[in-house]
């Protein structure tokens, strides 16, 4: 347990408010569509909420990954959890007050989303300036087991607790989490290396800088398609997962919640332990491991008709998981200049939730049209395929300059 504070109080406060807002995330995540519920019916209209939600990732990704090299992004992270704050609030007066309609619920999950593409791009540019270099894979498996526990055990529980008790419960204590957060953010200490000022060039010149950035970099443009193939693998099962559970398996609802159970376990244990693996393997063995484990559960999750068997497969699927995202995000904090960290964040961002969508999309398309285990079994083609991509990586950082950021940018020039 020592380790876990050698990273030092400012990441410390990142820390906890990354726990504080992704509780509150969780919480928003069950209970909206449970509110939604109450107003309607409809499964379009309730599933339009997540969409919703997600389309801004697609829309201003790129923008807000600009914005995050421009601004001071303590404060940007900062005031955008207490933007979040007002949001909720304004929710849980309305179902107080019996007023809710859905198109209030509609533009708060736009502005929440929207203001969720400016955070994840701060933070993600911030943890390098209040974390030592060399524990940057240490202090985002932290990060990644605390995002897990949080949006998908502890919120969803306590949300789903409060609202059965009082309706605008888990919204009033949604905001109030998401203050604490923007609070501790607002508390962090200026790194020292001092803030990214604007460039007094045009965001749109600034989004294109950092494309060409991104794509004169071998391992992160690697990456991202890599990423990209792999959220549209795992999102080609969990779009139908649930049926997969019920029909195939033959498992009442509470076994599907097993399965969810045995990815988040799985997740926190891969995130964890990231570290630890990576410092032992290397980072390129360490994504050879998690594409290929990603491979492999698939394939049998897609074979089997054993619910045990389906169990295991989802918690190792979670660790891989957890073992990429880990690896990769330190990679790209560790490659990325200061100046280019929002940017290349935004870029990653934009890919990597653009093909989660389209991975849903396209596991229903394919089940539809030739059976349930037909998505997993052509995730864990494309996955399997994309393991030559992979080597080709490890090569790369093998006999890369040691997380030299001037390289890349060099390259890329």
């Amino acid at each position: 347990m020592r380790a876990g504070f050698t990273l030092g109080r400012e990441f410390g406060k990142l820390w906890v408010a990354a726990g504080l807002a992704n509780l509150g995330d969780g919480i928003r995540l069950a209970t909206i569509p449970l509110l939604a519920a109450t107003l309607t019916r409809d499964p379009v209209q309730i599933s339009g909420l997540y969409f919703t939600q997600q389309l801004p990732w697609l829309l201003v990704s790129l923008v807000s990954g600009a914005l995050a090299d421009r601004l001071d992004r303590r404060r940007l992270m900062g005031m955008v959890h207490l933007g979040r704050t007002a949001l909720m609030g304004i929710v849980a007066a309305a179902v107080a007050t019996d007023t809710v309609v859905l198109p209030l619920l509609y533009g708060v999950a736009f502005a929440l989303g929207t203001a969720e593409t400016l955070a994840d791009s701060a933070a993600s540019a911030l943890l390098p300036a209040v974390t030592r270099r060399q524990d940057l894979e240490r202090a985002n498996g932290r990060l990644e087991a605390t995002v897990t526990i949080t949006n998908q055990f502890a919120g969803p529980a306590l949300g789903v607790a409060v609202f059965s008790a009082v309706a605008a419960g888990p919204f009033l204590l949604d905001s109030l989490l998401l203050a604490g957060a923007g609070a501790l953010v607002l508390a962090l200490r200026p790194p020292a290396r001092g803030e990214v000022r604007p460039s007094g060039a045009s965001l749109r010149h600034d989004i294109a800088e950092g494309l060409r950035w991104l794509w004169g970099s071998p391992v992160l443009r690697a990456l991202t398609g890599l990423s990209a193939v792999m959220n549209l693998a795992i999102n080609a099962m969990v779009g139908i997962l649930v049926l997969y559970a019920l029909e195939v398996l033959r498992l009442t609802e509470a076994g599907y919640g097993v399965l969810l159970v045995s990815w988040a376990v799985g997740g926190v244990l891969g995130g964890l332990g990231a570290a630890e693996i990576s410092g032992r393997l290397g980072r390129g063995a360490t994504l050879l491991v998690a594409s290929s484990t990603l491979a492999a559960t698939l394939m049998v999750t897609g074979l089997t008709s054993s619910a045990a068997v389906a169990a295991v497969m989802q918690g190792l699927m979670g660790f891989a998981g957890g073992l990429w995202a880990v690896v990769t995000v330190s990679l790209r904090q560790s490659l990325v200049p200061d100046r280019m960290l929002g940017r290349i964040a935004g870029a990653h961002y934009l890919v990597s939730y653009g093909c989660s969508s389209l991975g849903t999309l396209v596991g229903g398309l394919v089940a539809t049209a030739v059976g349930l285990r037909a998505p997993l079994l052509l995730g864990s083609a494309l996955v399997t395929l994309s393991l030559i991509a992979v080597g080709r990586v490890a090569v790369l950082l093998r006999h890369h300059t040691p997380f030299d950021p001037a390289e890349p940018e060099a390259s890329a020039a």
